[in-house]
């Protein structure tokens, strides 16, 4: 099943839910479950993640508050249906109160056709989505809090199941964006091209790769063909990202990001993660999975 109109939330949740993963192996997206996608081992039936601020004191790891932050990244709950595939996602803020609920239903084939999102306890806007005959989901209309549509997607795929294409619109039908992928013959996305409203290219990202099919680089370039950001990966032998080193030309900087897993569950999947920016300690995070017997 596809749930490349998922993405957006996906995208801005994964770093907060999971572990931090750049890779992209050959099989399609979509035909993967939440759990192959994320690299959950196991049956996993709900996700609990927090993070927390962290110093060293006296040469010793301490941990701190937890991390508040405006949309609740590092305080979140998700949880996965028998299948693998996601149904909620709650984020809080330290005290426990709910900052977004999203709640996505399913059909019997599987594939999801409405997705609704919550702000604090109130309808934010509602997602309808349409699946064609090999569950690839290849339109998405977004309604407002007064169920008055606001915008339509529309997705295209290649013989193999791969996105190649997404338009975006307003409710009156007007061009917002556009992005076209390309594949290699192992199926990795090594090309996104993005188009503004007018059909003129925005930005480009080209993607390479190790050998373990891990996503190895990326690289963004503007309209002009100019860089804008590169960002190199390194990962463990459990596929799991243990640096990325980023330049910006906007800014001539260089950052670096180091992750190192303290433990794991008996699932072998990760429970406690610390992060460091450019080697200083700044975050704890610490997960409780919960599986299906």
């Amino acid at each position: 099943m596809k749930k490349i109109v998922l993405i957006t939330i996906y995208t801005l949740i994964c770093g907060a839910m999971f572990a931090v993963s750049a890779d992209k192996e050959t099989k399609p997206d979509g035909k993967k479950t939440d759990w192959e996608r994320d690299g959950l081992n196991g049956k996993v039936k709900s996700l609990k993640t927090v993070s927390y601020t962290a110093t060293i004191d006296s040469g010793q790891l301490r941990k701190g508050e937890i991390i508040e932050d405006k949309w609740g990244f590092n305080n979140t709950l998700i949880k996965i249906n028998e299948k693998g595939n996601w149904t909620e996602y709650s984020s809080y803020k330290p005290d426990g109160e709910n900052i977004r609920l999203e709640i996505v239903k399913y059909d019997s084939e599987g594939n999801p056709f409405e997705r609704r999102d919550y702000n604090y306890g109130n309808i934010a806007r509602r997602w309808e989505f349409t699946a064609d005959k090999n569950g690839n989901i290849i339109k998405a209309l977004s309604f407002d809090t007064n169920d008055n549509l606001t915008a339509k997607s529309f997705y295209r795929f290649d013989e193999n199941n791969y996105q190649i294409e997404a338009n975006y619109y307003n409710a009156n039908d007007s061009l917002i964006s556009k992005s076209i992928s390309n594949y290699d013959e192992n199926g990795n996305l090594i090309e996104s091209i993005n188009y503004g409203s007018d059909r003129s290219i925005t930005t480009k990202t080209l993607y390479k790769y190790d050998s373990l099919r891990n996503n190895a680089e990326r690289t963004i370039y503007g309209f002009d063909e100019n860089l804008i950001e590169k960002t190199i990966y390194e990962y463990n032998e459990k596929k799991l990202v243990t640096e990325t080193n980023t330049f910006k030309t906007i800014d001539n900087s260089n950052s670096k990001t180091t992750y190192e897993y303290k433990k794991y569950d008996a699932k072998d999947n990760w429970v406690k993660r610390v992060e460091y920016k450019d080697s200083v300690v700044v975050k704890i995070t610490e997960r409780q999975i919960e599986y299906y017997d």
